[in-house]
């Protein structure tokens, strides 16, 4: 397969950007909308989404083993939030206009699953495409497209464009380690997606789960048995659809080899 070129590269990455925006911008706004718990559950039914479009496009197929990881993996992060919202159900309770907030977590869930399929069917193969060359042209769309909509957001009295308060503020702009982080993140995760498949990456994204109750229980922080169980239940997602792709992939290695003994 020949490499993308230039152009091609600004391409995908202007579909990217656009897509990728409105996944992230729609399940933060939600929050002002609905409770936290409902945003996370609803957000995660992406890997629901990722495996139904996937399907559709031929880049993940419908095993059982796939749906089993699906479920446990949506389980398990029903599991936990529930456990959350329970310390916090006052606030829950007083969360408005729930069905807009709920809405946009299902919309942020569907782009998500929208912009992880486009990756995997423009690029097929992480060797045809220049990843710094890629992002390069994120950040550049992103930084030409979000400066208009800022200012009309600031005309409208929606959000102000205003100095940093402080020289605190200030130094962390200039340091910037959250960006370098949320790069590096975006980078690996990219590069996962065209090493193994988007559904795998999807549920991967979810470990955070199970590292966070480690974390927690590093530090010596209380941890709700339903908490626990639901992280538990998160990692056997991902490692049931794990090894459902090792399984394909050895499959298709054997094939070959087989079509190639012919």
């Amino acid at each position: 397969m020949r490499p993308l070129t230039t152009q091609e590269t600004a391409k995908l990455a202007s579909l990217f950007c656009s897509l990728w925006f409105i996944a992230n911008w729609a399940v933060n706004a939600s929050l002002d909308y609905t409770s936290v718990a409902s945003a996370t559950i609803l957000s995660s039914m992406s890997g629901f989404f990722t495996l139904g479009i996937g399907r559709v496009f031929n880049v993940e197929t419908l095993t059982f083993k796939n749906v089993c990881a699906v479920l446990t993996s949506f389980a398990g992060v029903l599991l936990v939030s529930v456990s959350d919202s329970s310390q916090s159900v006052a606030s829950d309770e007083t969360a408005p206009h729930a069905i807009l907030g709920d809405t946009l977590a299902l919309i942020s869930a569907v782009f998500y699953a929208l912009y992880v399929i486009l990756l995997k069917v423009r690029i097929k193969s992480e060797s045809r495409i220049d990843m710094q060359l890629f992002f390069g042209f994120v950040g550049l769309f992103n930084i030409l497209a979000c400066w208009p909509i800022g200012i009309l957001l600031h005309v409208a009295g929606v959000e102000n464009l205003e100095w940093p308060s402080s020289s605190r503020a200030v130094t962390i702009l200039l340091i910037n380690v959250r960006m370098a982080i949320t790069w590096s993140s975006d980078y690996l995760y990219v590069l996962a997606m065209l090493k193994t498949t988007p559904l795998v990456v999807t549920i991967g994204l979810s470990l955070t789960i199970p590292l966070a109750v480690i974390g927690d229980l590093f530090l010596g922080n209380l941890v709700r048995a339903k908490v626990v169980v639901g992280a538990i239940m998160v990692f056997l997602g991902f490692l049931i659809v794990g090894m459902d792709k090792n399984n394909t992939d050895g499959e298709h290695i054997l094939l070959e080899e087989t079509a190639d003994g012919e």
